[in-house]
Parts: structure tokens; sequence; C-alpha cells
């Protein structure tokens, strides 16, 4: 649905006071992809532009991630990533899970058995077909581990620099449905499709680099931790308010937020500590690493990328220190504030916010809430104030197949 261009603009949006000019796509060559799976196919990621040539849109999600990459790199650092993306995987077809709704589905294990070695091989034979055609289009699985939720996947990716992170997190949704159509099954990236047990995470994974040396890891400080890397995370809690929005895109996405969930929204770090949105590993050099727990399955992950770059660099270029670690069960400290708790309060937040303006740039900033607040009219006039401690009607026929 076309969105209403927002107010007090006067840079390019689609409408038809403009005629709905095209864009132009660019191929980017180094992102392309032999499709495995589809005969004589390529994938290859594109940026746009203006086919008049009349507007930059440097404020797409694709260039934003280059050019906070670019920023960093300019400090001398390379930005390297990987997401861990959560998902369900049903003992359904497309056109049955529309059929019922999107409720009452049936997953592939009755039980949730996370890291259980009978699990993993009593889905072994479905999930290996995925796996397998995955490599071969070229994402670098590394591991596979059944989580929490009954039916609940996790496939672990191996780091890459930032924008090839985000392009892989991108087609990765793409190639698993592609890849559960063929076998009859049914994913699902919705961050909440049902009020009981886990919703769908995506944990943000990233470090610093110079050329082969891991800029997170300091052998002579007590725990490991370089003042590199608390900068960064210093940045990364700072933004985390303004930036709730650019994690968690949709109504659905908050109600994720549920103590002792491993939901990431106590703002606060601590040292392997999941109770808390950011998490810290030093378990090696190479492996010592940021973990932002905060966004759901159901962000895009270009944009959410981009809020870990952009909060990365406030806090380096600012030379920020952390607060203190967080010690114990981050879900019951008082003390720790929480992230918005509803799409309203992070709309209000990201619109406000001047490190938004800075970091993402103003363009960015208007567009990115305008669509936001379109999509949060939309959730108000179908939901309202109907049953606001369950997952509607409206956002499973809105979401379960479409983030």
């Amino acid at each position: 649905m076309p969105h209403p261009s927002p107010t007090a603009t006067d840079v390019w949006w689609p409408s038809w006071e403009e005629g709905y000019t095209d864009l132009r796509m660019v191929a980017d060559p180094a992102s392309a992809r032999v499709v495995p799976w589809q005969k004589s196919n390529v994938i290859v990621q594109c940026d746009y532009e203006h086919s008049e040539q009349l507007w930059s849109l440097e404020f797409m999600p694709r260039a934003l991630v280059r050019n906070l990459s670019n920023r960093l790199e300019a400090l001398g650092y390379t930005p390297m990533f990987t997401n861990e993306l959560e998902w369900l995987l049903f003992r359904e077809t497309e056109q049955s899970a529309y059929d019922k709704g999107y409720r009452n589905l049936t997953p592939l294990s009755p039980t949730a058995q996370c890291y259980n070695l009978t699990r993993s091989g009593r889905d072994a034979h479905l999930v290996r077909p995925f796996i397998d055609q995955m490599i071969d289009f070229g994402l670098p699985i590394e591991v596979w581990s059944a989580e929490f939720g009954p039916g609940m996947q996790e496939f672990n990716i191996a780091p890459e620099p930032a924008l090839t992170a985000a392009d892989t997190a991108f087609i990765f949704k793409h190639a698993i449905r592609e890849i559960a159509a063929q076998h009859d099954l049914f994913p699902m990236f919705m961050a909440k499709p049902s009020m009981a047990g886990f919703g769908n995470g995506l944990h943000i994974n990233h470090s610093l680099w110079r050329g082969d040396e891991p800029l997170f890891y300091d052998a002579s400080a007590s725990d490991k931790r370089s003042t590199l890397m608390k900068q960064g995370v210093a940045g990364e809690l700072a933004t985390l308010r303004d930036f709730t929005l650019l994690f968690c895109p949709t109504p659905n996405s908050y109600r994720r937020f549920v103590a002792h969930y491993s939901t990431g929204h106590k703002i606060g770090w601590g040292h392997d500590n999941k109770s808390i949105a950011i998490r810290t590993v030093t378990e090696s050099p190479n492996n010592c690493r940021i973990e932002h727990r905060t966004a759901g399955a159901d962000a895009n992950p270009y944009i959410a990328i981009a809020a870990c770059l952009a909060g990365m660099v406030h806090g380096i270029e600012n030379e920020l220190e952390p607060p203190p670690v967080v010690m114990g069960d981050g879900f019951l400290n008082e003390s720790l504030e929480s992230v918005p708790q509803t799409m309203h309060e992070a709309c209000d937040a990201f619109e406000a916010s001047s490190l938004a303006r800075e970091y993402l740039g103003e363009d960015f900033v208007r567009f990115y809430a305008r669509t936001r607040r379109v999509e949060l009219e939309m959730f108000d006039e179908a939901v309202g104030d109907k049953s606001p401690d369950e997952v509607s009607d409206w956002e499973l026929m809105q979401y379960a197949d479409n983030v």
C-alpha cells in the first residue's frame, strides 16, 4: 500500500503528485549468488538511484549500512557482523497455514527441547536440506540448533563485513521460505505469533578489526575487554531507547518484551549475561564480540545493523564510557531502564532523537518514522484496545508470512 508522504518534506517521496517515477536498481556484482534450487537463476543485491537523477537516495537501508561502515573504516576499523535469526517451522503448507488464519499450526516438533541431541537427530532429515542448499547458495551456515519453542530453529552464520552480513540476513528469510515450500513446510519469522512461550529474536553479533587483528580483545585487561569495545557498548546503550524502533519495527514486536524470555529489553550490558540488551563475550580474541539482543526476527537486517553501527560510531567518536556491568538477573533489576514498551513510545522517541538525525540522517528519520506511523495507524484502527493481551488476527495476517 502506498504511504502518503510526510509533512514538511521537500525531498523525493513516491507519490501521485510526482507521478510515481521509477527508481533505477543498480546491481552490486559482488553480491551475486547462484540459486541452487532454481534452474539458471541468480540473486543480486541492488542499490537504488532516482531514474531522473533528481534526488539522492542515500537514506535507503543498504546505502545507510555502507555509509556507516565507511565512517568506521575511516577511523581505521573494519566492522564484522553475524546475525542469529530465530524462526518457527511448521508442518504446514503456505495454503494450510493461511486457511487456519495462522493459528493452531502444527510445529515441526511437539515439544521444546533446546540443544537436545535427540531432537536435532529427529529433525535432521527435514532440516538438513535447508542447510545444504543454503551453503550451496553462499550463506555460510556454521551451526544449527533447535531452540526454546516447539519447532523453533536457529542457524548461526559465520562473521562477514557489515554490508555482506546485512545482505546475507536479508536473503536468509527468502531462502528459508523457498526451500520450506519444496518440503511442504511453513516458516515464520514473526516476532511473537502467540503470547505463550518464546518469540523469535534476532541477535546481532559484531566486532571491529584492523586487518587480521581483533580489536575488542585486550589480554592485559582484567576483563579482557578493550577500551574500544567498551566505547562501542557505551554508544549502543546511549542510543538504544532512541533506536528501539529500528530493532522493533511492528506493533507485534513489543509483545516479545516479557521477563525471562531472553528479549533484551532491559538497558544494560554484562559479561556473558543474556538477561539484558547487550551481552559481551571474550571466549577467545577472534570470538570477542558484542551481542545486541533487543531486535526481533521481524527487523529489517539492514536497518538493525545500521543502528548498531551508528551506536558504535557515537560511542567511539565521543569516547564514551559504559555504565557498570550488570551482574545477575537483569529482568529483576529495578534500577535498569527498559526500552520503549509500545510502538507508540518508540515512534515518539525516534522522531524526537537528535542522535538519530546525526547518525542516520534527517531524510531517513523522516521517512522511516512516517512508514512506522502508518503501520501503527493500521494496527490501532484494526485492533485498538481489543484483546491487548492476545495476538490479534490482524497481526497474524499482516506479519506471519510478511516479515
